[in-house]
């Protein structure tokens, strides 16, 4: 009791800090149960909120693979409609010759490979990209040299640069790697090099790249019509997405004066490459910490309460060390002291809950978070947990502080014989006002998202996933025999639809709902696809016979 008296109050503040901590820890070891609850509670809150910050800071924040990576952005085509697509080859080389800020602008791809041959082979991701890419990313191999646009070309021969994981876990780190011979898709390839560790272009899960090799002109007819190219480009310094988008609006209005039905004509948009990745998940990631924000503002006003009942009890307390000469302040920063004793307490026990919570998403690895893989509790994150801890002092601490420091010593000490609580104070009026209002916002709020979720799952898909298996089946290159790839796929078809209980089978490039078909403009009325306001363009998947039927889509019209 003394450690709060005039005395005491002239002591060095590190001193008195440490007494305080002493007495605060010996106070919470007094009230086991009130601790524990509190220690929890706030370790639910704070645990939730590093773990989200991590996925976060990973996902969002952290910078891609690459030199002065902000720089580097995603060129789409922009349609008649105002909305992004990917390039046809003829419009990605068209938009190279015509604008010199896209002079350096590299197409790139998924692409997935088989690798090896015999009893073992793997199948690995990857992406195709041309050689411009190198001077885009400013990224070259660890070992090795890169793509050169002789090799870029059609016809070229068969080049790849590997994974430093792929080097290191299939060929095991051998220093003869480059020059030699490895077996793709049933075709040797000359490993060109090895990339830096932790390099990729489209997902962290790359093992592989060769290169795109993209015709110099338009060798079909209707290879405008197929828009399947990516681009990336980088950014001159100084210059501003906003401002290279308005110097390429100026250049496509030239291109459709020239050419009104060409597909150039459409125009280009810019965005950060990042921002393009992440486009998808980024309005979830933000309403999850909304959600986790809400939950750690509850545990703090439910410790709160818990701090102002138990400051109750503690009312002979604080009026005999009032009454022995502690100022009010004195015990304000006392008070304060315990409450920040059990945030620290709380962020670490939350900082366990956190790398529990940040495993259990890694396991479930979802495909539409990128660089998921990679997310772990991190120093920055250890520093966001302290910040937060402090954060949560104040706010669950100063109102039952103030209040617990508010004392009238003698009508204290008349009432100390009285078993009832006293009356319910303002401060702790206000805070059951707060917390109901933001449990109603996070009730609703969950009560909505499940209502989303039960309308999405009763949305008709368009086919009977009832009794569906799906599943990828690599066909060999088509070496010797041209017709290779569609003999094999032909045998397997035969040999599934023979199995017990098979009623349908079929053969698609990609199942519904899922990979990155090349899109196309569909023309109406038999005539020539325009480019106007009303142009409609759609996706294109390649599919066998049978496709409807195993799917038990309904026809509108016709037959399959």
């Amino acid at each position: 009791m003394g450690s709060s008296s005039d005395s005491r109050d002239s002591l060095p503040l590190m001193d008195t800090f440490l007494q305080d901590l002493r007495f605060g820890l010996r106070t919470l070891l007094k009230f086991p149960g009130f601790s524990a609850l509190a220690i929890i509670t706030l370790a639910l809150g704070i645990g939730a909120s590093t773990a989200m910050f991590s996925v976060i800071n990973k996902v969002l924040f952290v910078r891609l693979p690459f030199k002065d990576s902000p720089r580097v952005v995603y060129v789409a085509q922009k349609q008649a409609n105002g909305t992004a697509n990917v390039f046809s080859v003829p419009d990605f080389l068209e938009w190279k010759r015509q604008s010199d800020l896209l002079l350096h602008m590299a197409a790139f791809g998924p692409a997935s490979f088989t690798l090896g041959a015999g009893d073992q082979p793997e199948r690995i991701t990857g992406a195709q990209f041309s050689y411009d890419m190198f001077y885009v990313l400013g990224v070259t191999p660890a070992i090795g040299r890169p793509f050169t646009a002789d090799e870029d070309r059609p016809g070229a021969g068969r080049f790849v640069l590997m994974s430093d994981t792929l080097w290191k876990e299939r060929f095991a780190s051998s220093g003869e790697i480059v020059g030699s011979k490895v077996d793709m898709d049933g075709l040797p390839h000359t490993v060109l090099g090895v990339m830096p560790p932790g390099f990729y272009v489209l997902a962290n899960t790359e093992l592989a790249w060769v290169p795109y090799q993209m015709p110099t002109q338009d060798t079909t007819a209707s290879s405008r019509t197929v828009h399947s190219v990516f681009g990336l480009a980088r950014l001159e310094p100084r210059q501003s997405v906003q401002q290279e988008q308005a110097q390429l609006d100026s250049v496509a209005a030239r291109l459709h004066r020239e050419d009104p039905q060409g597909d150039a004509g459409f125009g280009v948009l810019l965005q950060r490459y990042q921002d393009a990745l992440t486009a998808g998940v980024k309005p979830a990631l933000w309403l999850l910490m909304g959600c986790v924000g809400f939950v750690l503002l509850i545990a703090c006003s439910n410790v709160a309460n818990l701090l102002l009942v138990r400051s109750s009890g503690r009312r002979m307390e604080i009026s005999v060390r009032a009454a022995i000469g502690a100022r009010r302040g004195r015990l304000v920063r006392q008070l304060l002291t315990e409450s920040l004793l059990l945030a620290l307490l709380g962020g670490a026990l939350g900082l366990l809950f956190a790398y529990a919570g940040i495993k259990a998403l890694v396991v479930l690895h979802p495909s539409s978070v990128p660089d998921v893989a990679n997310v772990s509790v991190e120093p920055i994150a250890l520093l966001f947990t302290g910040a937060i801890c402090l954060v949560v002092t104040a706010v669950f601490g100063i109102a039952p502080a103030l209040s617990a420091s508010r004392v009238d010593l003698s009508k204290a000490l008349r009432e100390a014989w009285r078993t009832s609580s006293p009356p319910t104070s303002k401060q702790r009026v206000l805070l059951v006002i707060a917390e109901t209002a933001l449990a109603s916002m996070l009730v609703i709020g969950a009560g909505l998202s499940l209502r989303s979720l039960w309308r999405v799952q009763m949305v008709e898909p368009g086919f009977n996933p009832a009794g569906l298996l799906t599943f990828v089946v690599p066909a060999p290159a088509p070496t010797l025999a041209p017709q290779a790839p569609y003999i094999f796929y032909q045998q397997v078809v035969e040999k599934i639809r023979g199995l017990p209980g098979v009623q349908a089978v079929a053969l698609a490039r990609n199942v519904p709902l899922s990979g990155t078909d090349p899109s196309m403009p569909v023309a109406v009325d038999g005539g020539p696809p325009r480019v106007t306001d009303g142009q409609i363009v759609t996706r294109l998947r390649v599919i066998g016979p049978g496709y409807f039927r195993g799917f038990q889509t309904p026809l509108l019209g016709g037959a399959s």
